[in-house]
């Protein structure tokens, strides 16, 4: 029988340390409250690495027939440069003719977006002086007039 090890680790030895829990905390709400500014630079990194998936084996392929990888990496940029330019190029009329659409429409929107506003802003200038009429209307029954009961009394001194 071994007499230096126990058979079933103890307690202590189980048990992580109360800092471990701490920083696993404050590197999760860091991240929480960072992700917003971050998560179109994972985004990217995620869209890149399923690109890069998806393309390598296109290039394991051409390696063989080019001889290398430089090469085959070389003929799939090219082919995806070209398949994107294509791509923009076809998009040119369709984008062009919204354009004009929308400039020519423009004027109409714009005008369908003002009438609310207007309205709104009509709206809260008479709240607002609705507002200030309650205002006015309580201070003058809160502030007491000269000569009731508990309205502050002026002194006046005068000089020998």
């Amino acid at each position: 029988m071994e007499t230096g090890k126990p058979a079933t680790p103890t307690l202590e030895k189980r048990l992580r340390p109360i800092a471990f829990y701490v920083v696993l905390a404050v590197a999760l709400y860091a991240f929480t409250q960072a992700y917003r500014l971050l998560s179109p630079i994972l985004l990217s990194l995620i869209l890149i690495l399923l690109i890069t998936l998806a393309v390598n084996p296109i290039i394991a392929r051409l390696r063989t027939w080019t001889g290398g990888r430089k090469q085959a990496t070389a003929l799939v940029v090219i082919g995806m440069l070209t398949i994107s330019g294509l791509a923009g190029w076809a998009s040119v009329v369709p984008l062009k003719q919204s354009v004009t659409t929308l400039s020519e429409r423009l004027p109409a929107y714009w005008e369908r977006l003002q009438k609310p506003l207007i309205k709104m802003e009509q709206q809260a200038v008479i709240s607002e002086d609705k507002l200030q009429e309650e205002v006015s209307a309580e201070i003058a029954l809160e502030t007491p007039e000269p000569g009731e009961a508990g309205a502050p009394t002026t002194v006046t001194l005068r000089q020998p």
